[in-house]
């Protein structure tokens, strides 16, 4: 009987050490578990930071690239006013009276030598002295020459434009503005409205 009750007992000790055994596995896999699941929700927490983080640095970068293109465009613009003023800076400006044509202009002696007309001479003294009026400190051009001359008529007459020119350009070389009228690369001569007595717009340049 008690060889019985021994054996008994050590079959229910048995049981409970391997039950106890099953327990300490169980509660090792549930410590398991749980820490897999908080590195599982670290990663998601790491990965979630750095979505914002990227999405943060995209915005930074679309703002950058924007300011970046404001300031070129900025700057263009600056560059742009800056040439447009250099431009007109050393640009000639002038107004003249009307000029007498190529036949009041010069006249021709029995000897057949040419000479300017007492009407040319005034007109080349007034274009001189208005030019020196206007830019006193004015150094003689010596390169290639852009000029361009509006014309206002005094009357509804017909007029050819051709027979303006050499006056003009005379004018202008007499008043120390360039060398020679060879230097004139570019011309453009336009016809406007009649006016009161009429007059001349002249923008020169050299090229």
């Amino acid at each position: 009987m008690a060889v019985v009750l021994a054996m008994d007992l050590a079959l229910a000790l048995a049981m409970a050490m391997a039950l106890a055994m099953a327990l300490a596995m169980a509660l090792d896999m549930a410590i398991a578990m749980a820490m897999a699941l908080a590195l599982a929700m670290a990663i998601a927490m790491a990965l979630a930071l750095a979505m914002a983080l990227a999405m943060a640095l995209a915005m930074a970068l679309d703002m950058a690239m924007a300011m970046a293109l404001a300031l070129a465009m900025a700057l263009a613009m600056a560059m742009a006013l800056a040439l447009d003023l250099a431009m007109r800076l050393s640009m000639i400006s002038l107004v003249l009276p009307y000029p007498p044509t190529i036949n009041h202009y010069y006249g021709q002696a029995r000897s057949g030598r040419r000479y300017i007309k007492q009407r040319g001479k005034e007109y080349r003294e007034i274009t001189r002295s208005k030019f020196i009026e206007k830019y006193p400190d004015h150094k003689i051009i010596e390169g290639q020459i852009e000029l361009q001359i509006c014309v206002f008529p005094p009357d509804k007459r017909k007029r050819d434009l051709d027979n303006l020119n050499k006056c003009i350009w005379d004018s202008l070389e007499y008043a120390d503005v360039f060398k020679d009228d060879s230097q004139i690369w570019y011309l453009e001569m336009t016809r406007f409205p009649m006016i009161k007595g009429g007059k001349i717009e002249i923008f020169l340049k050299g090229m």
